[in-house]
């Protein structure tokens, strides 16, 4: 099982691929409807370089359901997560062809 501070830094990895597939996709639909590449590129990127806020923490849980609840709310955004990663995958391969 991994540590707490491996899977913080994993999930802030997966944050910052999908923003910058976010980026990178609204960077490709401006370029296609027009816009000058380099107003596009200040569009699409201006947010890329943040600050990283502080860990968000779980609200005080003080018995098993509600450890419960906030293990089912971590699982749909896992799954949500895990959908959106998918999408970014075929949308690239598809870019690369």
């Amino acid at each position: 099982m991994a540590t707490p501070e491996e899977t913080f830094k994993r999930t802030m990895k997966t944050k910052a691929a999908l923003d910058l597939f976010r980026a990178f996709k609204k960077f490709q639909e401006l370029l296609e409807s027009g816009v000058d590449s380099g107003a596009a590129f200040l569009q699409a990127f201006w947010g890329v370089y943040y600050a990283v806020p502080p860990v968000p923490r779980p609200d005080y849980i003080g018995e098993v359901n509600g450890l419960y609840e906030a293990m089912k709310e971590a699982h749909l955004h896992l799954a949500e997560l895990s959908r959106e990663t998918e999408e970014a995958m075929a949308y690239l391969k598809g870019s690369m062809k």
